[in-house]
């Protein structure tokens, strides 16, 4: 009978302790979380979005590059494929207004002989044109004109650089335009005048496309700036407005 009350004893104190064990609150298997670590976690989940933020402005950035690069070069090549051969060539013609205002007080008269080459009012330099479009095109002169007096055969050289822009009104074998830029004159042997140095030059023509070449007669006017410091007194004055009458032969 004594072994009888001793296993009952036994299991009254392992079940005890099991109610114990099973009583007491069970933790996670994971990290105990603590605040060092809870910070640590907030510092680590912020820098991944910062740094996911810079790429993708790294990303914008360099899709932004590539588009502006491809724009440019579609411009680049369309630009080339209008580009034509330049035009060179010679330009003469004739001045249609004076040289002097009529209020400009003429010089001594010269009694003596002047022996001088292409003793004429004349103009007559070289040009370059380059076609920039269907319609369109860049003229640069360069133009050698002497400026005379009205009964003197006194002169003031003068190279004229005018800069144009042209616009062809058709594509046909005669192809009128419109032209228009500024134009910059230089002077020497001035002779006590003082030209001014930059002027403004509108113009029309028409251009004759033959087979290698073409014919462009063309009339401009240019009104040009007020003379500089007069070297006399009373001053002799350049005409401000001149009209001139042109042909250019170009290859």
């Amino acid at each position: 009978m004594a072994r009888l009350s001793v296993a009952p004893a036994a299991e009254r104190v392992f079940w005890s302790r099991d109610r114990r064990m099973r009583s007491r609150p069970t933790l996670p298997t994971g990290r105990l979380r603590t605040p060092h670590s809870a910070d640590a976690s907030r510092s680590n989940g912020t820098r991944p979005s910062l740094k996911a933020s810079t790429g993708l402005r790294l990303m914008q950035l360099i899709r932004s590059a590539i588009l502006l690069l491809l724009t440019i070069s579609a411009g680049a090549s369309v630009f080339a494929q209008n580009l034509k051969r330049p035009w060179l060539g010679v330009v003469v013609g004739v001045p249609l207004t004076g040289d002097f205002q009529s209020s400009s007080p003429q010089i001594l008269l010269y009694t003596g002989q002047v022996k001088r080459s292409f003793d004429f009012r004349f103009v007559a330099g070289i040009t370059v044109e380059a076609p920039i479009g269907e319609h369109s095109s860049v003229e640069v002169d360069g133009l050698y004109r002497r400026l005379r007096y009205q009964n003197d055969p006194s002169v003031v050289v003068t190279w004229q650089v005018p800069v144009l822009a042209k616009y062809t009104l058709s594509s046909r074998t005669v192809r009128p335009f419109l032209e228009g830029g500024p134009s910059f004159r230089v002077a020497g042997n001035l002779n006590s005048t003082n030209p001014s140095h930059y002027g403004i030059i509108v113009g029309a023509g028409a251009d004759v496309r033959l087979t290698r070449f073409k014919i462009a007669p063309a009339l401009r006017y240019t009104h040009w700036a007020a003379d500089g410091q007069p070297r006399t007194s009373p001053p002799t004055l350049t005409r401000q407005n001149q009209v001139e009458l042109l042909v250019g032969l170009s290859f």
